[in-house]
């Protein structure tokens, strides 16, 4: 038996496959010539709008100009730009938000994502208002993933995440259902 076992193991040897090193891809990330007009287009796609203004002191009159912001009573904002007529100090509290203005890190011209790392008295405030403004620096618009994962610094807040559009879902009876699980409207402000 140990005779055949070698005449097998031996044989096996002789026919093994050389090893292949694949070459490297010929791969770049996305760039494009308009990062800001990308954004929008893809935003757009996924239900929500962009507002540029100039600086941060234009902030109220460009969400005021909206309807949704207009029309509500109850407004969560850590922004000094805008004041917050509403504090619940308990998280369930802030389902009742009608509008909610929170700061976004950076935006993702690839996806239309914004990347938003709240406080954890803010992270309700993301998914339960009404609807949904963030905040962006103009100058942290970057053309993709690979260039915002190589930007964020995950470790400096407990939770992260990126936003793109306002909530939907088509699983009921395949029809899109906005704002079935968070906000019915999406606007990024940027600015500078």
């Amino acid at each position: 038996m140990s005779a055949s076992r070698e005449s097998i193991l031996r044989r096996l040897r002789e026919t093994r496959v050389p090893r292949h090193h694949p070459a490297a891809a010929a791969w770049s990330p996305l760039r494009y010539a308009d990062p800001l007009g990308e954004f929008e287009q893809r935003l757009e796609v996924a239900g929500g709008s962009c507002v540029e203004i100039a600086g941060r002191d234009e902030l109220a009159a460009a969400l005021g100009a909206l309807a949704p912001f207009r029309d509500a009573e109850k407004i969560a904002s850590p922004l000094p730009e805008i004041l917050s007529t509403w504090d619940a100090a308990d998280p369930r509290g802030w389902a009742e938000l009608d509008f909610a203005v929170l700061e976004g890190q950076l935006a993702v011209a690839e996806s239309g994502a914004v990347w938003v790392a709240p406080s954890d008295s803010e992270r309700s405030a993301c998914f339960l208002a009404e609807h949904l403004a963030l905040v962006v620096r103009r100058d942290s618009l970057v053309h993709n993933l690979h260039e915002a994962y190589a930007v964020l610094d995950p470790s400096r807040s407990a939770f992260g995440c990126f936003i793109a559009g306002p909530s939907k879902t088509a699983d009921i009876e395949q029809a899109l259902v906005i704002g079935a699980h968070g906000p019915r409207s999406l606007v990024v402000v940027f600015w500078g």
